[in-house]
């Protein structure tokens, strides 16, 4: 980078990164001000501006340096502030602005080789390398916003229509957007993550327009009459309930009919043994010295099983006693689903040690 050199009665340059900015005879420097009134920046001339530009990017302040060279560019477009201004777009992180400016300067006539020769190797390469292209599918009524910002015609690459709807070719820097499709009060946003180079597709082509709403009419509302409840379902757990615990009372009832025929062809078995050996019919004989004879030992297993047989159909009778008496308990005092009965009730219960019931009243 070459310094301007201070010579009297000659035009000065300014350098600023790669290029020198030409600068007319006797043009002098800004203040370096950035608190100007909107009327004086309007009165600030090309020159004024791109010394002003120069300044700021040195000082690394590149927004407010781009802002300068577009003025400036506006007001005199030279080829040397557009390079400039592309130049600030590539710092302040715009590389699709960069790019369409870089892209406005090699066609520019007359320049030197060899700053075309490095926009277009270096420059140009280095600010499309920072860009990503979004294919953003939507219908054809629905306005696009990138970062809540409209598309604008730098962005916007090309647009096509696709079925019922339309797709459009935005340019972005790389990095993290949200792309949203909006019609009137609705509207549909999708986050991308973009890299350099990379081409993304982005689907918005759920956006409806909000449906009008109706008007709202205030008319008499008729109350429907009360509809008796349904007693069928508390009715049949109550016949439900007292069934099963009948069926459990026959049940036992029955297991304790088949114990009581087994305890008694048992007892008979050993009573007809007993009289084989012993013609009194007791048991004295097990007593002395045969006591320990198989015969003895079979007598003793009989009599033995003949009384838990005996044991087991008593328990089973007055476990079947229970149930009965809880199947009609229930059958009798179940509420009544049309009406609750003031007073005391009774309430079966049972397990399958005890058996009994509950009364449930008010104090």
């Amino acid at each position: 980078m070459r310094r301007a050199r201070r010579t009297p009665n000659r035009c000065h340059g300014v350098a600023a990164a790669l290029f020198i900015a030409a600068i007319p005879c006797g043009a002098r420097a800004a203040g370096g001000s950035t608190s100007q009134d909107a009327a004086a920046a309007r009165a600030e001339s090309a020159p004024t501006l791109v010394l002003r530009g120069v300044k700021l990017y040195k000082e690394h302040r590149y927004e407010a340096a781009r802002d300068a060279f577009d003025k400036a560019y506006k007001l005199d477009p030279q080829p040397g502030t557009l390079l400039n201004l592309a130049l600030s777009d590539l710092k302040a992180d715009k590389p699709v602005e960069a790019a369409d400016h870089f892209r406005e300067y090699l066609k520019a006539p007359h320049e030197p080789e060899a700053k075309l020769e490095s926009v277009r190797t270096t420059y140009l390469p280095l600010a499309e390398s920072e860009i990503a292209q979004l294919e953003i599918h939507t219908s054809a009524a629905v306005e696009v916003y990138v970062d809540g910002a409209a598309l604008s015609p730098t962005m916007v690459t090309s647009e096509r229509a696709a079925g019922n709807g339309r797709v459009v070719s935005v340019l972005v820097r790389a990095g993290d957007h949200a792309v949203s499709a909006r019609q009137g009060s609705s509207e549909q946003t999708q986050g991308v993550t973009a890299k350099g180079r990379e081409i993304i597709d982005v689907h918005l082509e759920r956006v409806e327009p909000e449906a009008p709403r109706p008007e709202l009419s205030v008319s008499p509302v008729e109350t429907p009459a009360m509809q008796p409840a349904d007693d069928s379902g508390p009715e049949r757990t109550k016949w439900i309930t007292a069934a099963s615990l009948g069926s459990g009372a026959l049940a036992l009832a029955g297991l304790g009919v088949g114990f009581a025929v087994g305890a008694r062809n048992q007892a008979s078995d050993a009573s007809a043994a007993i009289a084989k050996v012993d013609p009194n019919g007791t048991r004295s004989i097990c007593f002395g010295p045969a006591g320990g004879s198989s015969w003895c030992t079979r007598l003793n297993d009989e009599t033995q099983a003949a009384k838990r047989n005996w044991a087991l159909s008593i328990a089973s009778y007055m476990g079947a006693g229970v149930l009965g008496a809880a199947s009609l308990v229930t059958w009798t005092f179940w509420p009544s689903t049309s009406s609750t009965k003031a007073g005391a009730r009774l309430t079966p219960v049972v397990s399958a040690q005890t058996g009994g019931f509950v009364l449930d009243t008010e104090w």
